[in-house]
């Protein structure tokens, strides 16, 4: 026996409601070494290559700009750099317990902090 022409069957699957259905697609053109960058990013992300471009295009960040680059590259040189000192400080006034070597000078405390206060400071503003 037949069902009547009527009724649909279903496949037991539900229907997505149109605005989660997908759209059109967008042709996007890359060089083989641009989508394999592309493609390790959104691996990264745990996104499709899809889903990371939409991603992408649709925040509101622009992509940093190659000088933006240098100068957060030179940021989080600082910002480590800073704390090694800070690190070494920390060492030093830990062991002058344990000899008879002084602890670190207020000078290099209050320096270390400051750079640290600096760096931080260009970072969060960086953020902003």
């Amino acid at each position: 026996m037949t069902d009547p022409p009527s009724e649909k069957k279903t496949t037991g699957r539900k229907l997505k409601p149109p605005e989660e259905k997908a759209g059109a697609p967008i042709l996007v053109r890359a060089k083989p070494a641009e989508r394999r960058a592309i493609k390790k990013r959104a691996d990264a992300a745990k996104l499709s290559l899809s889903r990371y471009l939409v991603a992408r295009g649709l925040s509101d960040q622009p992509p940093p700009t190659p000088e933006e680059k240098e100068a957060n590259r030179q940021l989080l040189f600082e910002l480590k750099k800073a704390g090694n000192n800070l690190n070494q400080i920390a060492h030093a006034m830990h062991s002058s317990r344990l000899t008879s070597t002084p602890p670190p000078s207020d000078y290099e405390i209050s320096t270390a902090l400051r750079t640290i206060k600096e760096a931080t400071t260009a970072v969060i503003k960086r953020m902003k």
